[in-house]
């Protein structure tokens, strides 16, 4: 821990939502939105005014993410997809439809919900999953994947219910979640203990990873992605052939021929990318790390860089920013700034806990669960 005393970093400004923020995208540096769990969607600038507003009928499930070029906005509310511009105007509002197999009440049958949502670097399509139907009494694995373009228009679909209740899905379990390649050309699907990679514009199967850890997103990196394995390893994969080129065991983390390094067993829950590190936070130890990154085919992973470690706390999540700052939010409201060397630049305790946070230009921004946004000055 740090022996001086902690700096604690000014708020700028706050905004009340009326309910708890699910999730916030920066689409630039001055802009980003901000989803609450009523459906309350706005676009908040830099200085802290909103742009506009829009009140989003759905519940039960939500999902947010925006294009690398803040050009489109994709909501997944429960069982539709709406996308809209940065100005806030909808370009589509896409259902997701019942089929024969899926559950019917009083009222029909029951489409399933919307996981969630990912647009494609380029802004040009948006991939939803939809899987467990919790509208009744039994719970329904369907497995359907739908791509559509930034228009609304269908490209592709996969899986669905069968009219045959007997008949298994075409895709028996629900991804947990799906990211895109750098160039957009491949998603990556997260089972809980397998990981599909598709071509993204064919919606075809190209290689199948097993023991992928169902619990951490993977990151997208270089021509593929770095993916945490069930059993405590950290690999990065090509997409093309869906293999992991190099890995770092449970016991050790490669940083030479002929040297190792133990490798953070207390279980990693959150991941990030800050220049040439892969910045891991720790669930038991209370801890963030930095692994090396190098650019050595077959070897991409050298030595820990650095630790910082609350062992009175434990990690929810970690986010960088472009200024090689890292960001850790920790379970009951404590969030830090670490340099990118691991040095504390500043700590600051909310009343209550983070449900989400996001670097947008020089300042974070953190959503607490009592509906409160905070803007806090980056050190």
């Amino acid at each position: 821990m740090d022996a001086t005393r902690v700096r604690e970093p000014s708020v700028d400004w706050q905004i009340n939502f009326p309910d708890w923020p699910v999730a916030m995208r920066a689409l630039d540096d001055k802009r980003m939105v901000v989803l609450s769990d009523d459906g309350t969607l706005r676009m908040v600038q830099s200085n802290g005014k909103v742009a506009w507003e829009k009140t989003i009928s759905g519940g039960e499930a939500w999902s947010l993410d925006v294009s690398a070029n803040g050009g489109l906005i994709a909501v997944g509310t429960c069982h539709r997809i709406i996308g809209l511009n940065a100005k806030g105007k909808e370009l589509f509002n896409v259902p997701i439809v019942a089929t024969d197999g899926d559950d019917a009440g009083a009222m029909g049958k029951y489409p399933p919900l919307i996981n969630w949502v990912r647009v494609s670097p380029a802004g040009d399509r948006v991939l939803a999953s939809a899987g467990i139907n919790n509208w009744t009494n039994k719970w329904r694995h369907e497995g359907r994947l739908l791509m559509v373009s930034a228009k609304g228009e269908t490209i592709w679909t996969q899986g669905g219910a069968d009219a045959d209740p007997e008949k298994p899905p075409v895709l028996p379990d629900a991804f947990k979640a799906g990211v895109f390649t750098v160039d957009g050309s491949r998603v990556i699907l997260l089972k809980d203990k397998e990981a599909i990679v598709i071509g993204a514009v064919t919606g075809k199967t190209e290689s199948t990873i097993a023991d992928v850890s169902g619990g951490i997103v993977p990151l997208a990196y270089g021509d593929g992605f770095i993916v945490s394995h069930a059993d405590g390893k950290l690999a990065v994969l090509t997409a093309a052939a869906g293999k992991p080129v190099a890995e770092v065991g449970p016991a050790n983390l490669l940083r030479g021929p002929d040297a190792m390094l133990d490798a953070p067993k207390e279980g990693v829950v959150s991941m990030a990318l800050l220049k040439d590190s892969l910045v891991l936070g720790t669930e038991s130890d209370g801890a963030v790390r930095a692994l090396g990154l190098s650019a050595a085919v077959g070897f991409p992973f050298s030595k820990e860089l650095w630790q910082n470690s609350v062992y009175t706390k434990i990690v929810k999540s970690v986010k960088t920013d472009d200024n090689a700052r890292v960001a850790v939010n920790y379970w009951g409201g404590t969030v830090r700034i670490l340099s990118a060397d691991g040095k504390l630049m500043g700590e600051r305790i909310f009343e209550q806990d983070i449900t989400a946070m996001e670097w947008l230009g020089d300042r974070l921004i953190v959503g607490g669960a009592d509906g409160r946004v905070y803007a806090m000055e980056g050190p």
